[in-house]
């Protein structure tokens, strides 16, 4: 009900909520396409459900639609242009938070990877299948890193005053440090102390 009312009040493009005129707003003042916040809308139906990811693909396309729009978003009110610039970071959130996933009974990891090393996705949470599932969260690590790569590369080419938008992607190295270290990630959340993400986005702003 609460997706289906985002979609109406993208089609009306009016509204009295508060927040739903404000980001209106910013859509006319900066032209945003309005297809991506749709996109949006409909990839996030994909967390009400258990159905997972098949591939690698399902779950980059999840990435880029639910997190990366959002920087591309921001990228044009800068006054650029940028593209899969967050998939890395979507990435990283969902493998640091997979006790939450496993609660609800839900599986945010591509069915190819659990194959791989041949884990069953009813199997994760199991206490004798933790090194497996440690080898699954390594390789997704080792993707989310090339993806990260990418988009550092992306940002470097943008214009000085608009890189420090990009900032959040300075905490993907230190969640994927977290989650290659985490002992029981099925259990345990995967976390990042507060003073090591201050210390991160302040290294990242000088260099920016």
């Amino acid at each position: 009900i609460r997706l289906q009312y985002w979609r109406d009040v993208l089609n009306a493009e009016s509204s009295d909520n508060p927040v739903a005129a404000a980001l209106l707003d910013t859509v006319k003042s900066f032209r945003l396409p309005l297809a991506p916040l749709q996109n949006l809308i409909d990839a996030r139906v994909a967390d009400l459900y258990d159905d997972g990811f098949a591939n690698q693909n399902d779950l980059e396309g999840y990435c880029g639609e639910t997190c990366s729009v959002l920087f591309q978003l921001v990228a044009i009110v800068a006054g650029a242009e940028a593209n899969a610039l967050s998939v890395a970071y979507a990435m990283a959130g969902l493998l640091s938070i997979l006790p939450v996933h496993q609660a609800r009974g839900q599986c945010y990891l591509p069915e190819t990877y659990l194959r791989n090393h041949d884990l069953a996705r009813e199997d994760i949470g199991k206490p004798e299948c933790v090194k497996k599932l440690r080898a699954v969260l390594l390789d997704m690590a080792a993707m989310a890193r090339d993806h990260l790569q990418k988009a550092q590369s992306a940002v470097a080419a943008l214009p000085p005053d608009i890189r420090p938008a990009f900032l959040p992607l300075a905490l993907v190295h230190k969640k994927l440090e977290s989650i290659g270290k985490n002992p029981d990630p099925a259990r345990t959340l995967s976390t990042v102390a507060g003073w090591r993400k201050i210390l991160a986005l302040w290294l990242a702003s000088t260099r920016t």
